[in-house]
């Protein structure tokens, strides 16, 4: 925006932006679903294996953290996905308390 925009320019701008960000987002959301239902995965799944692609091995508590799921839904998730043979959980070879998750 020029500094000698109005303020209702401004505002009409933002209102814009707003609006496009929220469809992008709708999109996103969308896409994620399908394509999580293309590969047999439901949505959370696939978010799961998204993180850890992205972020590498991550401990359940700190993937119930970046999810938003508690520990208890985290745990059966991670358990069905180990169980389909996409995540692995070993022990951390720096810490042999902690078990982590990886693709």
């Amino acid at each position: 925006m020029s500094r000698g925009a109005s303020e209702d320019d401004r505002r009409k701008i933002l209102g814009e932006l707003v609006r496009e960000v929220r469809r992008f987002g709708g999109l996103g959301a969308t896409y994620f679903r399908a394509l999580a239902g293309r590969v047999g995965l439901n949505a959370t799944d696939l978010q799961v294996v998204d993180i850890l692609a992205s972020t590498g091995s991550a401990t359940a508590g700190q993937i119930a953290e970046m999810t938003g799921l508690t520990t208890g839904a985290t745990a059966q998730l991670l358990g069905r996905l180990e169980k389909d043979g996409v995540v692995r959980r070993e022990r951390d070879p720096d810490d042999g308390r902690r078990v982590l998750v990886s693709l």
